[in-house]
């Protein structure tokens, strides 16, 4: 990816071009993977070597779940 692209890539719409089969596709799914990535308080962040490939990573924290028990008197 270029620079530009890099800069492009978490912004609102981007304009996309057709995947592999030739589908078509709004720009917007990795706004929407950053945007869900951050709700659950994670990160996403890409590398990319232009002409040798492009890494995305993301961490979303762990945590323990604990059930609440209530008691009547």
């Amino acid at each position: 990816m270029t620079e530009e692209q890099l800069g492009q890539l978490f912004k609102s719409k981007v304009n996309s071009k057709a995947g592999t089969n030739n589908e078509s596709g709004t720009g917007m799914g990795m706004l929407f993977c950053k945007d869900l990535i951050e709700k659950c308080s994670g990160k996403i962040w890409v590398t990319s070597k232009q002409g040798k490939g492009t890494k995305f990573s993301f961490t979303i924290p762990g945590g323990v779940i604990t059930e609440s028990k209530l008691e009547v008197a």
